[in-house]
């Protein structure tokens, strides 16, 4: 590089020493800035071509003899100008025609950044250009050493330099004084400190109205989570009663009833179910062995009604205070027993769930609707049997105050009143108080808010120090941001040195397009993740079908590099998630499941590919994003939909998988034929050859199924002996009682297999004269097999040698 610096030397004097017109001589300084990142992202070469255009560039200026790069962010050219002209036009010609080249090659190379500064220094004779020292020249590549410079050897291109910034800051020489930052930066922190100083103390009378305000939503925030707590734990014991109850009164055999409560106990250690027959209770009753509150329960059962009991005390279950409910066990309208579920009082009340910020808990308990705090945990505690509101007023607290809170316990709603009932031993106390939908009663929590009230006097008296604190800060940040300007280009170069190799080692590609100009990039690890040779390539969207992507997918991926999101209504239709916002000011990532081609295959997998769009004014103008591999998730989601919507036991679609494919069907065709099918008779096989033969009849039963119906049709099991045959392909009533002869002979021969004979009766509804939409189609089949079956049975009975079946 110094080599180059002398050779421009030489050949300028030998330019300078034969010219005799008048005039005088300049050089001019192109300093280049981020060359270094065209580099990373395009390579050595794409650099190497910009700046050997810049040079020829330089070159076709009349008023320029000679132009050499000195290095790689560098270059002088030798001008001879003569007096007719200011200086400063012939430095802006030359600014405005290196800009103009720069945003053109920003077109061209996005991520192009390249910036340049021009400078220009008169050389007064030749001997002043070379005696200037050569280090100096080959400043950027870091070979000068500035111990050796001298005071009579300042360099020409250093002059060069300080007149361009002087040039581009007509106050350099006033900004640049060392007391004129200092005196600048004293008066921003006398500003500053004034402005926070008033603010603080016009906004210093609202903290406290804020600080209650705050302590109060917080506290009705905290005490609706513990409302909706206890009520959950309500709800759920509920909920799953009545699921016990069905089962009940679907299987009520004692072995099934005691192995279910069994499991049901030992998952849940705070609640205890059991079940009682009528029977049971009754003879309890008679034994005397029952409780008053359960007499009370069989009371309310009797009429159909499920229970909450108010908390009663219970020595059985460990002496502990306890509420139970009760769901009736109905059966053809009667009630056969009871299922219950008891359930800890003292976790009705229960508060490690939540951490309420600004203070501590004092007390969370229970009480009725007249504010008599109810026993939780022990009948000694703190107030219980009494009336919190006779207590309050006891402690002094003003009527008022009592008031909200008498009006609070008489009502139901759901929403949590806050109170703030007084300070004690110099902390405030708040009082928050909601309805819970059971027997009158209510949840109170009592806040300490010893948390929030440090918060606020740390704020009142940290003001002062905060203004300190901040002009401080000013004054130390402006000294550290001096510091930091000059590490930057250290830290970018280190930053990108580890970007690189972490891009080699990484599974995701990055990419970015540029949608003005229809060119993609990738990061360099793409060869290694996806069949693709160039990771720069133009007209994208118009060789979209010559590359890597799926043909079922480029549609979704043109729409996606179109910006169609943002407002084309038929984005959706594509599976895209839509970003939501304004355009000028940029939309939420966004993403799609595409499917690509493997370097070393020819084989597609499936990729998540993930984006955002980028806008300028309203118009968008790049997309950067990043593709990750998914293909093993894609399969496993497609193993566990398949087997949500296939029959364990027969491999056909279940009732909810089958109803869906029949209403898409359904959207698309002109007619169609549903059958709903079911065993003649299955108990009976149940009975007499056991429930295992019973599933192989029915597993045998798909088989025919498959056999006696096309590929294209939908088959479905909808419960027990019911089965579902969806079919575009039978058009009339007599093509389907030709169907369901031709599936129970294929049922005749179940014998051969050990297969107990059986026949199935078809009921058929026609597409779109019995129904329009899926469930009037089920109810007319339905209705058709039903109808069927009466008149088999009519016939059975008047012939009992004639067993029916498949009649339509």
């Amino acid at each position: 590089m110094m080599d180059v610096y002398d050779n421009f030397i030489k050949e300028s004097e030998r330019i300078m020493q034969n010219t005799f017109q008048p005039g005088r001589y300049y050089v001019l300084y192109i300093n280049i800035a981020d060359i270094c990142i065209l580099s990373r992202n395009y390579g050595g070469e794409a650099a190497d071509v910009i700046l050997h255009e810049m040079e020829e560039l330089c070159l076709k200026e009349p008023d320029i003899l000679l132009c050499s790069r000195i290095s790689e962010k560098l270059i002088l050219c030798l001008c001879y100008l003569v007096e007719e002209g200011p200086l400063e036009d012939f430095l802006k010609h030359c600014d405005d025609e290196l800009q103009a080249f720069l945003v053109k090659q920003r077109e061209k190379y996005l991520n192009c950044g390249l910036k340049a500064v021009c400078g220009i220094g008169r050389i007064e004779n030749s001997h002043l250009l070379k005696s200037g020292d050569a280090a100096d020249a080959a400043d950027a590549d870091g070979a000068s050493d500035e111990s050796q410079r001298g005071p009579e050897k300042q360099s020409t291109y250093l002059q060069m330099e300080e007149q361009s910034l002087n040039r581009m800051l007509p106050h350099g020489d006033l900004l640049a004084h060392t007391r004129f930052y200092l005196f600048m930066i004293v008066l921003c922190a006398v500003f500053l400190g004034v402005c926070i100083t008033g603010v603080l103390t016009i906004s210093r009378r609202q903290t406290q109205k804020e600080f209650t305000a705050m302590v109060l939503e917080t506290l009705n925030a905290y005490t609706d989570g513990q409302r909706e707590n206890t009520l959950k734990e309500i709800d759920g014991v509920t909920s799953t009663l009545q699921s016990l109850a069905i089962l009940i009164r679907k299987n009520n055999k004692r072995d099934f009833i005691n192995a279910y409560l069994q499991t049901l106990n030992e998952d849940s250690p705070e609640v205890e179910y059991m079940y009682s027959t009528l029977e049971e209770y009754w003879k309890l009753h008679q034994e005397g062995r029952r409780l008053e509150h359960d007499t009370a329960i069989i009371g309310r059962m009797e009429q159909g009604e499920i229970v909450v009991t108010d908390i009663t005390y219970s020595e059985r279950l460990g002496n502990i205070y306890c509420i139970e409910i009760g769901v009736p066990v109905v059966k053809d309208g009667e009630l056969i027993g009871i299922v219950r579920g008891i359930i800890n009082a003292a976790t009705l009340v229960k508060t490690e769930l939540y951490d309420p910020a600004q203070g501590e808990l004092a007390a969370v308990f229970l009480t009725d609707d007249v504010s008599t705090i109810l026993p939780t945990q022990t009948a000694d505690g703190v107030g219980v049997g009494q009336r919190l509101l006779d207590r309050l007023e006891n402690y002094g607290i003003d009527g008022e105050t009592l008031e909200t809170l008498e009006a609070a316990f008489r009502s139901d709603e759901s929403r949590a009143e806050s109170v703030r009932v007084g300070a004690f031993d110099g902390y405030p106390y708040y009082l928050s108080v909601t309805g819970l939908k059971y027997n009158g009663w209510h949840l109170v929590v009592c806040l300490k808010a010893d948390r929030a009230l440090e918060h606020y006097q740390y704020i009142i008296h940290g003001t002062a120090y905060s203004i300190a604190g901040l002009l401080t800060a000013v004054l130390a940040a402006s000294a550290v941001l001096l510091i930091l300007g000059r590490k930057m280009q250290q830290r970018f170069s280190m930053d990108e040195r580890r970007y690189l190799l972490l891009e080699r080692f990484s599974d995701t590609v990055l990419f970015d397009y540029d949608c003005c100009h229809d060119t993609i990039r990738f990061t360099s690890n793409v060869t290694k993740f996806l069949r693709v040779h160039e990771l720069v390539q133009a007209d994208f969207l118009k060789h979209l079908n010559q590359v890597y992507i799926h043909e079922a997918d480029q549609d979704l991926v043109r729409q996606m590099l179109k910006g169609r999101l943002d407002g084309d209504p038929g984005a959706n239709d594509l599976g895209i998630s839509a970003p939501v916002g304004s355009p000028s000011e940029g939309s939420p990532p966004g993403e799609i499941k595409v499917r690509l081609m493997r370097p070393e295959a020819d084989e597609y997998f499936w990729c998540l590919a993930q984006y955002q769009y980028l806008y300028e004014k309203g118009t968008l103008v790049s997309i950067i994003g990043k593709i990750t591999d998914i293909d093993e998730q894609m399969k496993h989601e497609d193993l566990l939909l398949k087997i949500s919507e296939t029959d364990g036991l027969t491999g056909l679609l279940n009732k909810a998988a089958a109803e869906n494919v029949v209403c898409s069907r359904l959207e698309k065709v002109q007619k169609a034929m549903l059958f709903i099918m079911d065993v003649d008779d299955f108990k009976e096989i149940n009975d007499q050859y056991g429930h295992d033969a019973g599933d192989r009849a029915l597993q045998f039963l798909g088989k025919c199924m498959r056999l006696a119906f096309s590929e294209q049709d939908i088959l479905g099991r909808i419960g027990g002996d019911e089965m579902l045959v969806f079919s575009e392909n039978i058009g009339s009533r007599e093509e389907a009682v030709k169907i369901s002869a031709q599936l129970n002979r294929y049922l005749a021969d179940g014998g051969k297999d050990g297969i107990p004979g059986f026949h199935v009766s078809f009921g058929a509804a026609q597409y779109p004269e019995d129904g329009s939409c899926f469930q009037e189609l089920f109810h007319a089949a339905d209705q058709s097999m039903y109808t069927q079956k009466k008149r088999a049975k009519s016939r059975q009975d008047t012939d009992t040698s004639v067993k029916s079946g498949g009649a339509i």
